[in-house]
């Protein structure tokens, strides 16, 4: 059943440090849909992790395998627009991806080229208001090593359901697409949050008490508010959203998805 499942939140990261600029939040569900935060830590704190991306996205790839009653709200998109894709389903898509793209630029490159240069965007992407296409110079790294490195391998060795694209399996980790900042602007709460500007410090301490004063999350105690607060990059509190975000995945998927694309995909991004 969907309501034992436990929800975190990945602010993802392909930088080379990755292991310091990705946020894993947890969560447990109180109620029919308030989160208590359990944890949040950076990815670098996982075991056998580290600074370096390839430990650390190998340290998360083996949370999310140990962990088939979890569904992980990850911000990276795990498909692209259909023109890109040239024909093949997400599951053809998916498994050739490494052997397709042997780096993130060869995966930029491949896009533009397919593309024409133009940054497309897939019909979620318009819905949800996400900021880039997949493979805008801020993202495309972030796209490329949250495919290649988390959901090819999870979905090919059975091990995840891309609950943004298929049936979920109730036997293994469940993980959908959302976007903090879709989240933001759906709740009309997208203001300038990022930096250690006092303007910016101020936002994610509003951010965080408006999550609270709807009722989407339970006060978190005072040093895991202070964390949050703190982490001048938004990353902590942007994990967090993801977590509020993979909770409300659950509550849509007790019902049958409309508007769920088997090619494309589908952001989740509504509280």
């Amino acid at each position: 059943m969907t309501r034992k499942r436990r929800p975190f939140g990945i602010d993802f990261s392909g930088a080379r440090s990755a292991g310091q600029a990705i946020w894993i939040a947890e969560g447990r569900l109180e109620g029919r849909r308030r989160v208590r935060l359990v944890d949040c830590y950076p990815a670098m704190a996982l075991p056998d992790s580290g600074r370096e991306r390839a430990p650390a996205l190998a340290a998360l790839r083996r949370l999310i395998a140990a962990t088939p009653d979890g569904i992980f709200g990850c911000d990276f998109p795990v498909g692209l627009p259909s023109l890109v894709l040239d024909g093949a389903d997400w599951k053809t898509f998916i498994a050739g991806f490494g052997s397709a793209y042997a780096h993130a630029e060869a995966f930029r490159e491949g896009c533009r080229r397919i593309a024409q240069g133009r940054e497309l965007r897939r019909e979620t992407d318009k819905l949800a208001k996400t900021p880039f296409c997949a493979w805008n110079l801020r993202l495309y790294r972030q796209t490329y090593h949250g495919i290649a490195d988390i959901v090819a391998p999870l979905h090919r060795d059975g091990l995840a359901s891309i609950v943004s694209i298929e049936p979920p399996q109730p036997d293994r980790a469940w993980i959908a697409e959302t976007c903090p900042a879709s989240v933001l602007k759906r709740l009309d709460l997208y203001r300038p949050y990022k930096g250690r500007a006092p303007a910016a410090h101020k936002m994610r301490r509003d951010i965080l008490a408006a999550l609270v004063d709807l009722g989407f999350l339970v006060a978190p105690a005072k040093p895991a508010r202070d964390r949050l607060i703190e982490d001048r990059g938004g990353d902590a509190l942007d994990s967090v959203i993801a977590c509020l975000a993979a909770a409300a995945t659950l509550r849509q998927l007790e019902t049958p998805l409309a508007g769920l694309d088997r090619i494309e995909g589908k952001v989740f991004f509504e509280l």
